[in-house]
Formats: C-alpha cells, structure tokens, sequence
C-alpha cells in the first residue's frame, strides 16, 4: 500500500488579513497532502470518503488521528457535498447533479447511477428513504431513493437560497444564503412540504446540524446589523437556536468569528458533538467552540491553513467540509489536503436514521388553460417541428409528442437528455457527458440516431476533453452550434465537420442560465455573462468570430434569465424590467425600460408576442409587445407551479412550456 504523505503543523491564531480577536489557542492538526483540493466529506462503513475537484479517495480511520489511504476512484467530478445511505455515496456536483457511488466494497467505489437535479446540487442530507439536495436559488428537492440506483423525484420547495439542510424529526432545516435566513420546511407529507418559518441570521446562512434540542447554524460574508457601517464582512460566526417549538426556533446566542469578505468560496459548516462544535469558516480556517452553555458559546481552538494563491493574492486555504470522528475533526481544505485535527470529547455521530417514509401523490395545481403531460420526471427543454414537440426528459431520456393526438410517438433511452435543438431535418439533442447526439428527423416524425459525438479536439491545448454538454443551441444562420456545460466556457463546433471545436470562450462566471438567445440576428449572437458583459459573436462565415466583449451589459439580466428576439433586436428580460439591443452596434448605447417584477425569465418571442417563463420562481407570463413601450400582459395565459419553467416554445400559436417537475404544458388556446 503506498504510505500516504502527512506533515504536523502548528499555526498561530491571527494573520493580518483578518481582525484581531480572542480565538482560543492555536489548534494543532495533520495535514495529508496526497487528495490535493479536497471539497467534500463523508464517514461510511468506519473509513472516511474525501471527494476532490476530480476524485473520490477512501481512508481507512480505524486509528482517528492517522488516516490511512485504502482506495481512489478517479475522474467522477467535482464534489460539493456527500451523504450515504447503506452502500451507497450520494455526491452533489453543482450543475452536474448528484453521482451515485457503491461502497459495497468500502475500499473499492464504482460509480453506480446518477440523478439530474432541478438545478444546482450544493447541499445534502437523507433520512431513511428520503433524500434532501439543497439547490440555491431553486430550493430543496426531495427525492424517493427506495430504490438506491434510481432516485424518483417526489417535491421542490422554493426558499430564499437554500445552501446546506438537515432533516430531523419530519423537518426539515435550511442555511439560506444571501437571505440570512434559518427556514423551517415541514416535511411530514414529503411530496407536499411548506415552509412553518425563516428565522433571520446575522450573516449569510449555509452549514445547519442539530442535536437534540438546539440547531446550529454556520454563517459567513456580511452582518444585517442596523449599523450598515459595520456590515461589511461581519456575518461570520455560529448562531444556536433552541428548537423547544422545533416549527419556530428561538436564537439563544451568536458567537463571531475575524471579519472576512471574498467571493467565490461561499460557504460555511458546522458539527456538533458532546457540547463541542467545529465550524469550517472558509479562509478564516476551523474554530472548536465550547456550547456546553448555549447562551454563551466560547472558542477554544482556531486553525489557520496554509497560503495558497487565490487570484492576485495569497490568502490562507478555503476549508470547505468538515466530518467529526472519534477524538478528531476531519476537514476539507481546498487546494491542499485533508487536514486532521485533535479535538477533545467529539465522537463520530450514530448514523442517519433507517425509516420507510410513505409518500403520498403530489397536489398538482389545475391548470385551466393548458393540458399537462406528466413524464415523472423533470423535463428539461422541449423543440417543436410540425405537430412534433421533442422532450428533453433528464434521465427518462428524449420523447417526441405528437401535439394532435397527445401520444408520445417515441422513447428513446438515455443517461440524461438535457437539451434539444432542430436544425431542418437533423435534431441535435444535448446528453450531459455522452456529448452531442444528432438525430435525423424521419417523414414520420420519429428520430434515428446518426452520430454521436463525445470528445472534442482541443488545438489550444492540443489534447481530447469531454463535457457535460447541457446547453445547445443551433442558430438558423451559418453551420456553428453552442453548447455549454454551465460552467465557465461557451463552445462553438461545425457541424458541417462532425462536430469539430471551432472556438471556446470564456468571461470568469458561470453561465447559470440561458445565456444564448434562442436564436442569431443576420449571424450576429451574443452570450451573455450575468454580472460581467456580454461576448458578441460573428457566425456568419467560416469561422466564429468574437467582435466585442461589453462589459456595461452585465446586469442586463440575472442568473436564471434567457434572450429572445424581438423585431429585429435582441430582448433582455431581467427582474427590474427589459432591453432591446441593436445587433449593429452590439447593444451598445442601449436603455432599459424599468417595469419591477413583471419580466424576469427566459423570453420567446413569436411576432409580437413574449413569453417568459420563470425557472425560479415556477411562473409563465405572456405580453402583447404590438407597443414596445406599452407592451400588455394576456393575463389568461399565465400560472404558477412547483416546476422549474424553462424556454417555451410555440406551436400553432399555442405555448408549449417545459416545466420540470411539473411536466409539459400546452395551451388550450392559440395567443393572438
């Protein structure tokens, strides 16, 4: 077995980034290099599972304070959270959804199965046969994992900014970021939950864990205290609420951690165990708190982890996750290892709770203006050729519909289908990490495999990489089609050359939503960037283009917001109201026309009119836009549901709505 490579070090309590303060003595760990930029953590079976930027590595912990190395799975993703039921990992991946891993074998993990989430896979917990995934701005999903292989979705409660939850006695408990806020879900009919209560924070909120009679809630970036002057970068801390009425906590005590603010490592944890807590607080390191007195919890140990380079600055490393075992701390410090830290008193925790919840039917809203066909899954897109719609169905695969007599026509399987694009007779279908498939569309509507393609060349980096291709988009000028894999990067392959990279492109940020428009305008096609511009692009010729990169743009619309083309200009929907951008000149110069809540969503337009549909917030709105600056809602087409509302399409003048969890909706009536 090869010996893996651990180091004793010892570091004092206050570096100059932070405020001085009374932090306890300086905590002594071990720091075992070998799993690099460790992320997530989880004890299963007596060995600990450390889950990096790319692998999976096990450590055998009979000995807490000396992990031993037992076995690496590599290459399954990036890890954000872990949770197990039995033989089984469950692992959040942000836009990759949740990888299933079977630990049969502790040892020895195989991937098993995979399960694509409403959106953002960030936090995790299961309770018996329930599994709960935290997903931003989109809530929590719940989850029937009865059978562990093939999770079925059962509800989606929207919160403010769900970040981390734990499930307790039928409730469910959620860090909501941004908000600062504790909610309160009830969980005792799963397929039916409600929120009881949102108890604020005084920092943003993530890691939750309870015990007994108390929660614990870690938080972190800035206070809501009444001084606006002493906000900034004052929320980090740890909060304990006393759970007597467990439907409304009541906030016993706040303890504060230095004064910290850096985006881009957004998180926080805590575990608690026999009156002790240890927080992970990002690059303010690890604290041990004495909560013997929950009225006035005390630090008694901070870590402080060594400098990396993180942008133009070192800073010290981001602990990210933190697990709790027999007289040790495990945590996941990023870009640098596991560290391991004596702590006194603390045990590994009993394990999560072995129950059948019985779940009932999910009350699905009547919709009287449109006819529901319901998948028992989240579809995802939808495109519609003739009287044929074709569905992206997740891990149910692609469908296509006949619209007229409401009969799938055909099933084709697959390990999830997150996008469709028509191109003529040729229908490209985006399937996560089995790449692009093409289809070509037959007389009678059904579809027959053509090519598929799974790597694409890299001439910069002169090498074969693969992506988790999500979203993709055929513009009706030039041969060039988008694709991206929400991550940081926009691709653009030929499919005039068995889908050969014709260019990738990047801005720093995520590409949350969807940042292409449905279509070009005389071959010009922007991507936009939530929070830094917008790239324009050239598909027109031979090859692509980039013609500008404008950053004044940036707040042209929000994360989950989508363009569309109306009369002749690009339609930028956002939250406070829209824009309409001159291609020519690259949108520049141009004016947004405030109307506050009315239009935020992913837009189509069909002549005149817009519709929206809101992945967040589960609504569709439609508006006559005959006057631009006067545009009419057509109030009897919109409605509201559990499901994340995705890029509608029209058919015959009807609005074809993919709506997740919800299924797909088409109007009874034709929009004029």
């Amino acid at each position: 077995m090869k010996k893996t490579a651990v180091f004793s070090i010892l570091f004092a309590a206050a570096v100059v980034v932070f405020a001085a303060g009374n932090y306890g003595t300086a905590a002594k760990y071990d720091l075992i290099t070998e799993p690099g930029d460790a992320r997530g953590l989880e004890i299963a079976k007596g060995y600990l599972y450390c889950g990096t930027r790319s692998d999976l590595y096990v450590y055998d912990i009979s000995d807490p304070l000396k992990p031993v190395k037992a076995g690496v799975l590599k290459k399954i993703g990036c890890t954000r959270q872990i949770a197990h039921r039995g033989n089984y990992l469950y692992i959040t991946m942000r836009q990759n959804g949740i990888k299933i891993i079977d630990i049969s074998d502790p040892v020895n993990p195989k991937e098993a199965g995979f399960y694509d989430t409403v959106e953002m896979a960030t936090g995790i917990d299961i309770a018996g046969n329930l599994l709960f995934c935290a997903q931003r701005i989109y809530g929590v999903e719940t989850l029937d994992i009865s059978d562990p292989l093939a999770p079925r979705p059962v509800s989606l409660q929207r919160t403010s900014e769900a970040q981390s939850c734990i499930y307790k006695d039928k409730i469910l408990y959620v860090g909501d970021w941004g908000a600062s806020f504790l909610t309160v879900i009830d969980m005792q009919d799963p397929a039916n939950p409600s929120i009881l209560s949102q108890q604020p924070l005084d920092g943003y909120g993530d890691g939750v864990d309870v015990v007994g009679k108390y929660c614990y809630a870690a938080t972190g970036h800035h206070s809501r205290s009444k001084d606006r002057t002493a906000r900034h970068g004052a929320g980090h801390g740890l909060e304990i609420f006393s759970l007597d009425d467990p439907a409304n906590p009541k906030k016993l005590s706040v303890i504060k951690f230095p004064k910290f603010h850096r985006t881009g490592n957004d998180y926080w944890t805590v575990r608690v165990s026999n009156d002790t807590a240890v927080v992970v607080d990002t690059h303010n390191g690890a604290f041990v708190v004495d909560v013997k007195d929950k009225n006035k919890p005390a630090v008694k140990q901070h870590a402080v982890f060594p400098e990396v380079k993180t942008g133009n600055q070192s800073l010290p490393a981001c602990a990210a996750d933190l697990e709790l075992g027999n007289g040790a701390a495990y945590i996941a410090v990023q870009g640098i290892g596991l560290a391991v830290m004596p702590v006194d008193g603390v045990t590994f925790s009993s394990p999560r709770p072995e129950f059948k919840q019985k779940i009932s039917q999910r009350r699905k809203k009547p919709l009287a203006n449109y006819k529901r066909y319901d998948f028992n899954c989240t579809v995802r897109r939808v495109a519609v050729k003739n009287d044929t719609a074709y569905i992206a169905c997740s891990v149910k695969g692609l469908k296509a519909l006949d619209l007229v007599s409401g009969k799938v026509i055909q099933e084709i399987p697959a390990s999830c289908v997150y996008d469709v694009a028509i191109d003529g007779n040729k229908l490209y279908c985006a399937a996560g990490y089995d790449g692009i498939i093409t289809y070509k569309i037959n007389k009678n509507m059904t579809l027959t495999e053509t090519a598929r393609q799974k790597y694409f060349y890299d001439p910069e980096r002169k090498r074969n990489f693969t992506a988790c291709v999500q979203m993709i988009n055929k513009p009706p000028t030039g041969k060039f089609l988008a694709f991206s894999d929400r991550g940081a990067w926009v691709y653009f392959v030929d499919t005039t050359q068995k889908m050969k990279l014709a260019g990738r492109y990047q801005w720093i940020r995520q590409l949350y939503g969807d940042a292409m428009p449905d279509r070009d305008i005389n071959g010009i096609f922007p991507v936009h960037y939530c929070g830094f511009g917008t790239l324009w692009f050239d598909i027109s010729g031979d090859n692509v283009v980039e013609i500008a990169r404008v950053e004044n743009q940036k707040n042209l619309s929000g994360q989950s917001e989508g363009w569309t083309v109306l009369n002749g200009r690009f339609f930028t929907p956002s939250y406070w109201g829209y824009s309409l951008l001159d291609p020519a000149v690259c949108g520049k110069g141009f004016k947004q026309q405030r109307s506050r809540g009315l239009f935020g969503g992913t837009a189509t337009a069909d002549g005149n009119i817009v519709a929206l549909a809101g992945r967040v917030s589960g609504t569709v709105r439609v508006f006559d836009f005959s006057n631009e600056n006067k545009p009419v809602e057509l109030k009897e087409f919109a409605f509201n549901v559990m499901g994340t509302c995705d890029r509608i399409r029209f058919w015959k003048k009807h609005i074809v709505v993919p709506a997740g969890l919800d299924g797909l909706l088409v109007s009874n009536k034709a929009v004029k």
